[in-house]
């Protein structure tokens, strides 16, 4: 399963007595997407720039053709 960044920012939790601290709950759910938004938008870089090798590569191989 994947979870999206706005998944885990939504994320609600059912209160129990004896049950852990929502503060801590809420600040450790924070860091997750924090950490999560980084990632995936690192994941849109990769994906932006292997698109832009990948036509270089092709102009490459059409020039490597002609010769």
């Amino acid at each position: 399963m994947t979870l999206s960044p706005f998944e885990v920012e939504r994320r609600e939790f059912a209160k129990a007595p004896f049950g852990y601290k929502p503060r801590d709950v809420d600040q450790f759910l924070d860091e997750v997407h924090r950490t999560l938004s980084e990632l995936w938008q690192e994941r849109v870089d990769i994906r932006e720039e292997t698109e832009v090798l990948k036509e270089r590569l092709t102009r490459f191989e059409q020039l490597e053709d002609q010769l």
